[in-house]
């Protein structure tokens, strides 16, 4: 069972127990984040969200926040004595994937059949 979920604007393939890194949230540690969930597989099938499916739920559990290795940005402009050399380092949170459920449909209440309807008889 997985699903796909859409978290800090990019698309992440999770399983339940799984460890994943997203941009960062300003959640505290140990908050609960429910995530919107595109797509949904399991062994009866697959479900497909247009644009998400309400029927089930993925949750996890913030464990940390983290920063990414650090990107090194060099300008240079030959025979004009300019170079500029900066840095980045993308902040990351680090989440559990610690539920995904997909909830029963509410089973409809028999009801009787509609009498059919009655035409008027035809004069002939």
């Amino acid at each position: 069972m997985y699903a796909i979920i859409e978290a800090g604007g990019a698309q992440h393939k999770v399983t339940e127990g799984q460890v994943i890194r997203v941009n960062v949230t300003n959640l505290p540690i140990g908050e609960e984040v429910p995530f919107k969930v595109k797509m949904y597989c399991d062994e009866t099938g697959l479900l497909i969200g247009r644009p998400d499916l309400s029927e089930v739920k993925v949750t996890g559990i913030v464990r940390a926040e983290i920063k990414g290795r650090k990107v090194r940005i060099h300008r240079f402009r030959p025979r004009k004595h300019y170079q500029r050399r900066v840095g980045h380092r993308q902040r990351y949170t680090v989440v559990k994937i610690n539920k995904i459920a997909k909830e029963q449909p509410a089973t409809p209440v028999a009801t009787e059949p509609a009498p059919a309807p009655v035409t008027p008889a035809t004069a002939s």
